[in-house]
């Protein structure tokens, strides 16, 4: 609380998916608190401010993924990984309430040049191996309202 986080509680909800090296999974901001981390492999995260009122808003943060690296994502914030690993990469998501589709939140094209996001490998768009039809879709960080 002194730090100005809120008391998490318990995660009501934990998720582990499996992808593959090259794969770009996000940029994906829901109305809720996560907690990520990598359970096998390493991953490049890229976390970038959607919040309407952030003086920091469309700014990312990038950082190298290993087992022992957590990163909290606040309500709002995109959160969105790269798997660098041959063998593929595990992502555990923490969140602290249950994921339901269409929840509140927002979502942005995580190859969107103004993000600034250099992801470190190679990305083919039309792959959706790589980069999932849903995500190539989104829309650009300054056409959010």
């Amino acid at each position: 609380m002194e730090a100005g986080l809120p008391s998490l509680g318990p995660w009501l909800q934990i998720n582990v998916t499996e992808t593959k090296q090259g794969a770009i999974r996000g940029l994906h901001g829901e109305d809720m608190y996560k907690l990520v981390a990598v359970v096998s492999g390493e991953a490049f995260g890229a976390y970038v401010d959607a919040r309407p009122d952030s003086p920091a808003r469309g700014k990312s943060v990038t950082v190298n993924l290993t087992k022992g690296v957590q990163v909290l994502v606040p309500p709002g914030v995109c959160n969105g990984f790269q798997s660098l690993s041959p063998e593929g990469t595990q992502y555990v998501y923490c969140f602290d309430q249950e994921w339901k589709p269409g929840m509140a939140g927002t979502a942005v094209n995580p190859l969107d040049e103004a993000l600034g996001i250099a992801w470190p490998l190679p990305v083919d768009p039309t792959d959706a191996a790589q980069l999932s039809a849903k995500d190539a879709g989104l829309p650009g960080i300054n056409d959010l309202s």
